[in-house]
C-alpha cells in the first residue's frame, strides 16, 4: 500500500527542502556579482571603476618610502638611495577569500545535515507505512477470526437446538395435526403436544434472533452470509420450521436457485442479491429492498411484493402470475418476457421499465405510472388501466385488441 503524506505535512516537507538551497544560492549569487563587478572596464560594465572603488578590488595603494644613505670612511655621504614600497589595502575580495572557506564548509555541512534529515524523514515515513500495512493486515486477520468464531458458535448452537430438541420432527408432527401437511382436520392439540408447540415456538424465536444477529454481523461479507443461508436451507429450517427472515440483511447474497417457497422475507434487505432461478412462490416480500437484484427466471407466482422496491432489478423471464405488486417501485426494472397474468400492479411505479414481450392477461394496472415504459411487442389482454399514466410509453407491435376502454 503506497504511503501518502497528509496535504499539510507534504507542504511543510516541500518548504523545508526549498530552504536547504537558500544559503548556497545566496553565496553563489554574491560571488558571481562580485566577479562581474571586478571585470576590467568595458562598455558592458560602465560602472566597474566605481564598483571597484566601493569594493576595493584593485583599490587604493599605500606607498611607503625608505631612504638609505651610503657613507664614505671619512663620514661623507657618498650616495643616498630612496626606495618606495607599495602596499595594497585590504579589499572585500580579500575578506571573502578569508571567509569563503568556512562559509562554504558551513553551507555544505548544513546541506549534508538537511539531506540526512530528509533521508531520516523518508525512512520514518516508510516505516510508518509498513507499520500501518501490518496493522491493517492484523486487523483483517482478527476480524476474519472473529467472524469465523461467530459463525461457528451460531452453527453449534443451532445444531444443538435441532438435535437435542428434535425440532424438525416436532414441527412435522404438529403440522400434520393442524392440517398443514395433510388434509385439514378439526383436531385440537393435546396437552403434551401443546407443550411441545410452545417449546417449538420458543426455539424458533431463538433461532430467528440469532440468525438476524449473525447476518447483521456479516453485513459486508456476502460469502459468509451465503454459508449461513445455505446451512439453513440444507437443514430445511426455513421451510419446515417456518423460520421468518423478516428484516434480515441479505444484501449481495448469492441465493441463486434457492428454495424459498412461502418464505417470510418482508422488509428484508436483498439489494444486489442474486436470486436468479430462485423458487419464491407464495413468498412474502412486502416492503423488501430488491434494488438491483438479479431475479432472472425466478418463480414469484402468488408472491406478495406489495410496496417492494424493485428499482433496476432484473426480472427477465420471471413468473409473476397472480403476484401482488401493488404500490411496488419497478422504475428502470427489466421485465422483458415476464408473465403478469392476473398480477396486481395497481399504483405501481413503472417509469422507464422494460416490459417488452411481456404478457398481460387480466392484469390490474389501474393508477400505475408507465411514463416512458417500453411495452413493445407486449401482449395486453383484458388489462385494467383506470387512471394509468402512459405518457411516452412505447406500444409498437403490442397486441392491444382487447384493451379496456381506459386505454383509448
Amino acid at each position: 500500500m503506497p504511503v501518502t503524506l497528509p496535504i499539510g505535512e507534504s507542504k511543510v516537507k516541500k518548504q523545508e527542502s526549498s530552504k536547504l538551497w537558500l544559503p548556497v544560492t545566496a553565496i553563489a549569487v554574491v560571488a558571481l556579482t562580485l566577479l562581474l563587478l571586478n571585470l576590467s572596464e568595458s562598455t558592458l560594465f560602465p560602472l566597474s571603476l566605481k564598483a571597484r572603488d566601493w569594493t576595493g578590488f584593485g583599490g587604493s595603494t599605500t606607498e611607503q618610502a625608505t631612504t638609505s644613505t651610503e657613507l664614505a670612511p671619512d663620514g661623507k655621504i657618498i650616495k643616498t638611495v630612496v626606495t618606495s614600497k607599495k602596499e595594497d589595502g585590504k579589499t572585500l575580495w580579500d575578506w571573502l577569500s578569508v571567509l569563503g572557506v568556512p562559509l562554504t564548509l558551513a553551507s555544505l555541512g548544513f546541506w549534508f545535515q538537511s539531506r540526512q534529515q530528509t533521508q531520516a524523514d523518508k525512512k520514518a515515513d516508510l516505516e510508518k507505512g509498513i507499520a500501518d500495512q501490518k496493522a491493517d493486515l492484523e486487523k483483517k486477520i482478527a476480524d476474519t477470526a472473529s467472524k469465523e468464531e461467530v459463525i461457528q458458535a451460531y452453527l453449534d448452537r443451532l445444531s444443538d437446538l435441532l438435535i437435542d430438541k428434535n425440532l424438525i420432527a416436532i414441527a412435522a408432527k404438529i403440522q400434520i395435526i393442524e392440517g398443514k401437511s395433510a388434509p385439514k382436520k378439526e383436531v385440537s392439540l393435546t396437552d403434551p403436544l401443546r407443550e411441545e408447540k410452545e417449546q417449538l415456538d420458543a426455539a424458533v424465536d431463538v433461532i430467528r434472533a440469532r440468525t438476524l444477529a449473525v447476518l447483521r454481523r456479516l453485513k459486508d461479507d456476502p460469502e459468509r452470509k451465503n454459508s449461513v443461508i445455505k446451512f439453513l436451507l440444507e437443514v430445511e429450517v426455513i421451510q419446515k420450521l417456518d423460520l421468518s427472515l423478516s428484516g434480515a440483511d441479505l444484501s449481495s447474497a448469492n441465493l441463486s436457485g434457492a428454495q424459498l417457497i412461502g418464505a417470510n422475507l418482508s422488509g428484508a434487505d436483498l439489494s444486489g442479491a442474486n436470486l436468479s432461478g430462485a423458487e419464491l412462490k407464495d413468498a412474502y416480500l412486502t416492503k423488501a429492498d430488491l434494488r438491483d437484484a438479479d431475479l432472472f427466471g425466478a418463480n414469484l407466482r402468488d408472491a406478495n411484493l406489495s410496496g417492494t422496491n424493485l428499482g433496476k432489478a432484473d426480472l427477465r423471464d420471471a413468473d409473476l402470475r397472480d403476484a401482488d405488486l401493488s404500490y411496488a417501485n419497478l422504475s428502470g426494472a427489466n421485465l422483458s418476457g415476464v408473465k403478469l397474468w392476473g398480477a396486481d400492479l395497481s399504483s405501481a411505479l413503472l417509469v422507464g421499465a422494460n416490459l417488452s414481450r411481456s404478457s398481460f392477461l387480466g392484469t390490474d394496472l389501474s393508477g400505475a405510472v408507465l411514463v416512458g415504459a417500453d411495452l413493445s411487442s407486449a401482449l395486453l389482454n383484458s388489462v385494467i388501466l383506470n387512471g394509468a399514466i402512459l405518457l411516452g410509453a412505447d406500444l409498437r407491435d403490442a397486441d392491444t385488441k382487447e384493451l379496456t376502454q381506459q386505454l383509448l
